[in-house]
């Protein structure tokens, strides 16, 4: 009998709301989620880390 290993990885969908650094070279991502009632609350902001590559922001 063996012993079975799971990882488990909760995922959820969010929306970039703001940006800190220069909109080219981002440092941080601050994200949101909407409640029931649609307003866009804050739920966490990304690490600050290096980005793979330029952001193609649309402002």
């Amino acid at each position: 009998m063996g012993i079975a290993k799971y990882k488990v990885r909760a995922t959820a969908d969010a929306i970039v709301g703001a940006v800190t650094g220069p909109p080219a070279a981002p440092r941080a991502l601050l994200l949101g989620r909407h409640d029931g009632a649609g307003v866009l609350r804050y739920t966490g902001r990304t690490t600050a880390r290096p980005w793979p590559g330029p952001c193609s922001c649309r402002m």
